[in-house]
């Protein structure tokens, strides 16, 4: 079995992660520091390969959470209290991965804890969507950092120093622009991409589906009724709350798309609304479809 690239090729150091210069001098403060932070960005930007090298520098002891996962007050109380007010010899620090999930009343359970335990425990959010995280919240954070700008032209030498490192031949360099400009700021998937168009270690052409067209292509199935494909479809990685936004940008700009436009956007409005907190976002989904379907908007 072939080694990952994406796993491969992870930065293990600050100095090689692809940054701008502004950033990486931020980013090098909360290294140094340890101050509650949140850090945001599309998937693929790099927010879990710094954890990574700041958990690896750092030492400190790191409670870990998926907020997807485990959304809710009680997860707060049961495990995030315990371990923040728990007496330690070393640093401590509170993960909370895609924290932007976390249910309102959980985010608003934080707010005291982070006080009471700032000369013991710090927290970092990471996050893909910072407007899902409440005010309160973000203002307990020394820094709010966006890694969703690495430079083009880095992220092109990049993926040109990763296929010379694998030992890749590529006979027209200009595709390779092409899955930046498409994919852009996504870095985990461009190298993804290059991966899966290896062919016996050479690049003749490079082809991809990005998730746009996978979010075009569950609406269209949508307004055709078929259930069946668009279920197929969700079976993969979908992130549900840009699919929602996708199928309001489509109605929203041409509104014959659907019979009735006005009860989509608030059909819609509502699902993505539950989203936040249901616990299997696929059912959430299919109840969108079904609904639209009987309210027969589609």
């Amino acid at each position: 079995m072939h080694q990952l690239w994406t796993f491969e090729h992870e930065p293990t150091t600050l100095s090689q992660m692809i940054l701008t210069d502004d950033k990486r001098k931020t980013l090098q403060k909360v290294l140094d520091e340890l101050p509650n932070t949140l850090i945001a960005g599309k998937p693929g930007t790099g927010k879990g390969t710094f954890m990574n090298i700041l958990l690896r520098e750092t030492g400190v002891d790191c409670l870990k959470i998926n907020g997807s996962d485990e959304t809710g007050v009680d997860m707060v109380r049961d495990k995030i209290k315990s371990f923040a007010t728990a007496y330690s010899l070393n640093k401590k620090i509170v993960y909370i991965n895609e924290a932007d999930r976390l249910s309102p009343n959980a985010q608003n359970s934080l707010n005291q804890i982070i006080e009471d335990v700032q000369h013991i425990t710090r927290f970092f959010f990471i996050c893909n969507n910072p407007s899902k995280m409440s005010d309160p919240l973000i203002s307990r954070c020394a820094y709010q950092i966006d890694l969703n700008d690495p430079p083009a032209k880095s992220v092109y030498l990049h993926l040109l120093t990763i296929l010379k490192k694998e030992n890749v031949t590529v006979k027209d360099k200009s595709p390779i622009v092409n899955i930046i400009k498409k994919l852009y700021p996504d870095i985990r998937q461009m190298i993804g991409v290059l991966q899966s168009n290896v062919n016996n270690g050479c690049i003749d052409k490079i082809s991809f589906t990005t998730m746009t067209d996978t979010y075009q292509k569950v609406f269209d199935l949508m307004l055709k009724n078929d259930i069946e494909n668009v279920r197929r479809i969700l079976k993969g990685y979908v992130d549900y709350d840009e699919l929602y936004e996708f199928c309001y940008k489509q109605v929203m700009d041409d509104p014959e798309l659907v019979k009735l436009p006005a009860e989509f956007i608030l059909i819609t409005g509502e699902h993505l609304y539950r989203n936040v907190t249901v616990s299997i976002k696929e059912i959430n989904f299919m109840s969108y479809m079904f609904n639209l379907m009987k309210s027969e908007v589609i």
